[in-house]
C-alpha cells in the first residue's frame, strides 16, 4: 500500500464483514442470497 495516500491522523478501524459469494447450481451468482446476507450482517448493526 502506497502510504502517502494516507494523511498521519488516518485510522482504519471498526468491523470489516466477508460475505460469501453465492452461486446458483447453474453457475450464476445468486442475487437473492447475497441480499440476504448483506441484509443479515447490516442488521446486526455492522456496515456494509
Amino acid at each position: 500500500m502506497n502510504s502517502s495516500l494516507l494523511s498521519d491522523d488516518a485510522t482504519i478501524g471498526g468491523v470489516f464483514p466477508l460475505l460469501c459469494t453465492p452461486y446458483t447450481e447453474a453457475g450464476a451468482l445468486d442475487e437473492a442470497v447475497l441480499a440476504r446476507q448483506a441484509q443479515f450482517v447490516a442488521g446486526c448493526c455492522a456496515p456494509c
